[in-house]
């Protein structure tokens, strides 16, 4: 942040202040409740799981302290050097798990990012819209939790 700061032409203070905003943020990240039981469930599936985003550095290992095992891949932007919709970032996920886009399902709650763009280059991918008043649209390819993934893939 150092780095950031000096090419922003932040002063100490601003940093400092920069710095404390961020420890924050990162110390208030919580995951969704069902999502420690739904990426469980899938892992005794032997669904393999990968996680792919848009994070700047400071954001990467708290979300991964949040998770209940280790993804067996991420491609983060501040790593890949790339981010979403850009096809470096899913590649390096398909790349990684070593297997095709027609193999992968991308879910997130991003239509454009996490949906649009990854079906563009031939991944699977469901739309996560936690809107609860959401009605089932574009083929049943819309869940409003994480747990959607569980019948989408019919793992009851």
């Amino acid at each position: 942040m150092a780095e950031f700061a000096e090419r922003a032409g932040l002063s100490q203070e601003e940093l400092d202040r920069f710095e404390a905003d961020v420890a924050a943020e990162t110390g208030s990240m919580r995951l969704f409740p069902e999502a420690p039981r739904t990426l469980q469930a899938l892992r005794a599936h032997g669904v393999k799981i990968g996680v792919v985003s848009n994070l700047a550095q400071p954001y990467g290992p708290p979300l991964l302290d949040l998770l209940p095992f280790a993804p067996d891949v991420r491609a983060f932007s501040y790593e890949v050097g790339a981010h979403k919709p850009q096809e470096a970032i899913y590649r390096q996920a398909w790349e990684e798990l070593g297997c095709s886009p027609g193999e992968l399902l991308m879910v997130g709650d991003s239509q454009q990012n996490d949906y649009l763009a990854p079906r563009e280059l031939g991944l699977h991918a469901l739309w996560l819209d936690r809107k609860e008043d959401m009605t089932p649209h574009d083929g049943g390819h819309v869940v409003n939790s994480l747990e959607g993934v569980l019948g989408y893939l019919g793992i009851g």
